[in-house]
């Protein structure tokens, strides 16, 4: 039985993590804003930009390796509860140790939106791109 996609992105991540031990890694968790492309650019999203090691290096930056549990609409209050997250970062850990790959991340990005802040944000944000 192939595993499930936030399990299969865990097993990518560690897979990152032995190929390249001094990459930065990075746990995203968040909402469109990491997950979707386009908005104000074309083509990736933000996670896929970051994992991109072409990117990186053409902004004198690390290479990452961003594992992400970023889903479209996810709110900050649903986030602590995320059963994809806990079931990912759990399998993480198991395999991680297992396999004597070193997963434990160096820096975690939250991302959220005005819906995480505003009540009814269309009732207050409008114009052609909200």
């Amino acid at each position: 039985m192939p595993l499930q996609p936030h399990l299969r992105r865990c097993e990518r991540y560690l897979d990152r993590c032995r190929a390249h031990p001094d990459w930065l890694r990075i746990l995203a968790i968040g909402d469109s804003w990491l997950s979707l492309p386009g908005g104000l650019w074309d083509g990736d999203n933000v996670v896929q930009f970051l994992n991109r090691k072409s990117w990186t290096d053409a902004h004198g930056a690390r290479p990452m390796n961003v594992l992400s549990f970023a889903h479209p609409s996810k709110e900050l209050a649903d986030m602590s509860r995320d059963f994809d997250l806990h079931q990912g970062l759990a399998f993480l850990q198991d395999l991680g140790d297992r396999r004597g790959i070193d997963y434990r991340f160096e820096a975690v990005i939250v991302t959220g939106g005005g819906n995480d802040i505003l009540p009814f944000p269309e009732r207050i944000i409008g114009g052609p791109k909200g």
